[in-house]
């Protein structure tokens, strides 16, 4: 079943890189960015409206919003900025570089959330974690060579 399910999520992804690849296509990437904030934003208003007026019933169907203290909004907002900072480059990738080129580029982003989760956070992978690990660190090295192949060199690509 986890099969079927990570190749439907696969296929999702790719139709979401298509469309992400279509709405910068002629188009400047932050108004783009701002119409996909303004989107989600229009979505989750409502859950935080009924969760003001009608708080039983978005707690009832699972979509109630807590309040938070000011501290933890500063939390969010330095996250916001990191995002923002990954979604900008991540659009002007997008905009210059052929599709085939970037999402597995972006589909290596585990890679440095594992790093990260090693030298900040002091985790300990478990074995299957590391063959993880090395599987993305594989798949990046012979995508690399896969692509010299096709005369495509990642690190001279001004938008790599």
């Amino acid at each position: 079943m986890w099969m079927y399910l990570g190749l439907l999520a696969a296929l999702f992804l790719g139709l979401h890189n298509l469309c992400k690849k279509h709405a910068v296509r002629g188009n400047e990437v932050f108004p783009v960015l701002l119409g996909t904030l303004i989107a989600g934003f229009l979505l989750i208003l409502p859950f935080y409206i009924g969760s003001i007026y009608a708080p039983e019933a978005t707690k009832e169907i699972g979509f109630f919003v807590e309040s938070i203290p000011w501290s933890t909004h500063g939390f969010i907002i330095i996250k916001s900025m990191i995002m923002a900072a990954s979604w900008i480059l991540a659009y002007q990738a997008l905009k210059h570089l052929p599709l085939t080129i970037v999402t597995p580029i972006r589909s290596a982003g585990p890679f440095f959330t594992f790093i990260g989760a090693i030298f900040i956070y002091k985790e300990a992978p478990n074995n299957y974690q590391w063959i993880g690990f090395f599987l993305i660190i594989l798949s990046v090295l012979l995508y690399s060579r896969i692509g010299k192949k096709e005369g495509i060199h990642l690190l001279l690509l001004k938008w790599i």
